[in-house]
């Protein structure tokens, strides 16, 4: 009683570290809830490290914390380098499990609410084709990285099998496409996408990333031989901001060289007839009081530094409730 208990990784990788996931998670679930924790990521730069690492878990809960991962004490900065939560790729005995009998498994379901997560990391990598549900009410997310950064399957996935998130009351500062997936030759399916924002403030984070680009909600990347299909996500949503040169969804193939197919915010009736996007815009003018400064790093933002105010004065009624998240 009376003590805050707070956990900090410093791996040292001066042997060989097959392993990088800090607190792996297989076949079980857990509530993670009030405690702190913080990866301090090595020199070597690596896509694998990761807070938590999960494999085949079915419920993972995190509720009333503060995840921070951050770059190197040599100070290097390493955008995209790690995630916050990764999924585990099956090893050869399990996948050949999985060619015998697929569908077993019920999908990953992560909880957030009234977290913060911030670093340069995505907040979830899925490595393989892995339908799982994110919940995420009330949360800063600010990150060089995006939220999601997802590859296709290696086989037809049935229709059942969903990726999707929905946020409610989230203030979201990326770096990079808040959602991508990549099409390669031997992952070339992509799962089923729905996602739904509701009373979000997104903006590109002021501390780096791909640049001063815009916003992009849903980036669709298609490697060497891989021809895009009919295939675009299911947006929805209402009484978000968004910066206004924001895309909805960007297309591109890789090895044509072709210019990417964009759907902007500005030509979200198009998308509309297509019958894959569906939000209600937020119908107050709002504006950013305080940002972030850019030559502070992500892994130092708090929810002190992310302020929205409308325009006659009254508070904002989109992003994250400073009441509500920890210091």
């Amino acid at each position: 009683a009376g003590c805050k208990p707070r956990g900090v990784f410093r791996p040292d990788v001066t042997e060989s570290v097959a392993d990088r996931g800090m607190i792996r998670l297989r076949h079980c679930g857990v509530s993670w809830e009030g405690v702190p924790v913080e990866l301090q990521l090595p020199k070597q730069p690596s896509e694998d490290w990761s807070l938590f690492q999960i494999d085949r878990a079915l419920r993972v809960e995190l509720s009333d914390t503060v995840l921070t991962v951050r770059e190197p004490a040599s100070g290097a900065v390493l955008p995209q380098a790690a995630s916050f939560i990764r999924f585990a790729e099956p090893v050869d005995g399990e996948m050949m499990m999985d060619l015998k009998a697929p569908r077993e498994m019920m999908p990953t379901t992560l909880m957030l609410r009234n977290c913060v997560a911030r670093g340069p990391a995505q907040l979830v990598r899925s490595p393989v084709g892995m339908p799982f549900r994110l919940v995420w009410q009330h949360g800063l997310f600010a990150s060089t990285g995006g939220l999601l950064e997802l590859r296709g399957a290696a086989s037809q996935p049935a229709p059942t099998e969903v990726i999707s998130y929905e946020l409610s009351h989230v203030t979201l500062s990326v770096g990079r496409p808040l959602c991508s997936v990549r099409l390669d030759p031997d992952a070339r399916f992509p799962l089923e996408f729905v996602g739904k924002l509701t009373q979000c403030a997104l903006v590109r984070t002021p501390s780096g990333g791909d640049g001063a680009g815009p916003m992009i909600l849903f980036d669709q990347s298609c490697g060497p031989g891989v021809e895009p299909g009919r295939f675009r996500p299911y947006l929805s949503g209402s009484d978000n901001v968004y910066p206004d040169d924001t895309i909805l969804l960007r297309i591109t193939q890789a090895a044509t060289g072709a210019a990417p197919q964009a759907y902007t915010l500005r030509e979200r009736h198009q998308a509309r007839e297509e019958k894959w996007y569906d939000e209600s815009p937020a119908a107050d003018m709002l504006r950013w009081r305080k940002l972030p400064a850019p030559t502070n790093r992500v892994a130092d933002h708090a929810k002190s530094d992310y302020q929205l105010e409308t325009l006659d004065g009254a508070p904002a009624r989109a992003g994250f409730d400073p009441a509500v998240l920890p210091e």
